[in-house]
């Protein structure tokens, strides 16, 4: 099996740069059934493109970072809801959150929080809160510029957050 990370040109990235993870090999699938299409987006040149967003150190090992369909694009930079998310989560009255991209005319996507928060006093001193807990703990590009707070997140079967319909 080899691995490397590759920029969107498919040329190896620098240590800190973010890239996508590709893998070749014995063990490598040779394609989705009754997908042409498919199969030609993920596997080019041989190598197949996991779709898994990564970095690399100066000793040429790969860190994950996120899913590249899980990336929202504002402004042109690359932003992982997780890493946001993560941020929000520190805060003690917050129970849970999503971040995900909504539609912006000028920037493309805009980032929007759906928070759950533990009770129902002072949601807009609790989004000032927030908002200045991912300032200091974010870069700018990164603060949501929407928030909403919710009584719950919508879950789907799988346990996984339904994002949009919440």
């Amino acid at each position: 099996m080899e691995l490397k990370v590759v920029d969107e040109k498919g040329e190896l990235i620098k240590p800190g740069e973010v890239g996508e993870v590709i893998a070749r090999g014995d063990n490598i699938m040779l394609g989705y059934f009754g997908d042409e299409e498919g199969t030609r987006n993920t596997i080019r040149n041989g190598w197949l493109f996991t779709g898994d967003l990564g970095t690399v150190d100066d000793d040429g090992y790969i860190f994950l970072t996120a899913r590249k369909k899980e990336i929202i694009k504002v402004g042109g930079k690359r932003i992982s809801p997780k890493e946001i998310e993560a941020v929000i989560l520190e805060i003690p009255e917050v129970v849970d959150c999503t971040i995900e991209g909504v539609e912006d005319e000028i920037q493309g996507e805009a980032l929007k929080a759906t928070v759950v928060i533990r009770s129902d006093n002072g949601r807009d001193e609790m989004i000032e809160r927030i908002k200045h807990h991912c300032t200091r703990h974010l870069a700018l590009y990164k603060v949501p510029q929407i928030f909403e707070i919710k009584e719950q997140l919508v879950i789907a079967a799988t346990g996984k957050k339904i994002k949009g319909k919440l």
